[in-house]
């Protein structure tokens, strides 16, 4: 199970940034690699902005 936070464009790829809740961080993932995906329901734990900054933090990202 992952939570999006965003998709972003890498030179060749796109990738979808995700809070993996197996691995308990977060994890990049190209999105012509993704076989199957399917909503789970429910709500998100964290709000996207949330996910979105604590990702930001981890990587050492600022300026936004």
């Amino acid at each position: 199970m992952v939570w999006p936070a965003a998709i972003g464009f890498f030179e060749a790829a796109e990738v979808l940034v995700a809070c993996c809740e197996t691995r308990g961080d977060f994890r990049h993932f190209h999105l012509d690699r993704i076989a199957e995906a399917a909503p789970a329901g429910g709500r998100f734990p964290r709000r996207r902005r949330v996910l979105l900054a604590d990702w930001r933090a981890a990587q050492a990202i600022e300026g936004f």
